[in-house]
């Protein structure tokens, strides 16, 4: 019997060391921050004096076979050395690569995404985030905040 209860409490011991690490672990985040500029002035086109779309009326998706799948977008503000107004949107857990962002009835724009992976912890499931690589196949801006995305 004594036996038993050794072999139970490191059963528990190693169960739990995985337990309490992954408690740890960076959760995959699936988000990222962005604004949209025009690509000769980068003036912004979402928000301030020159905006041409108006951040309400912006829809992005993405298709999933016969599926529409909606992402909420949100406003957000940047401060660091100057202050800046963005976008927030957190993308699909099932990791699709394509996102259209519908900017008015008439304009439909094509953000690509490329996963990257974090190195996962021990006991950790592989952790990644969203990385935005092209908007209607020009190149984004990564500043380390937020993306910059010309249009």
């Amino acid at each position: 019997m004594k036996n038993i209860y050794c072999f139970i409490t490191l059963l528990f011991f190693f169960n739990s060391c995985c337990f309490i690490t992954s408690s740890k672990c960076i959760l995959s985040e699936y988000s990222a921050t962005f604004k949209i500029v025009d690509r000769v002035t980068e003036r912004d086109l979402i928000f301030g004096q020159f905006k041409r779309y108006d951040l309400d009326s912006i829809k992005l998706f993405s298709l999933s076979g016969n599926d529409t799948i909606f992402y909420n977008l949100y406003g957000s503000s940047y401060t660091g050395s100057t202050q800046d107004s963005l976008m927030y949107s957190t993308f699909n857990y099932t990791r699709v690569s394509t996102v259209f962002v519908k900017l008015s009835s008439s304009d439909i724009d094509t953000l690509s995404l490329r996963y990257q992976i974090i190195d996962p912890k021990s006991c950790c499931e592989e952790c990644s985030y969203p990385d935005l690589v092209s908007y209607n196949l020009n190149g984004v801006r990564n500043d380390g905040r937020f993306y910059t995305l010309f249009k």
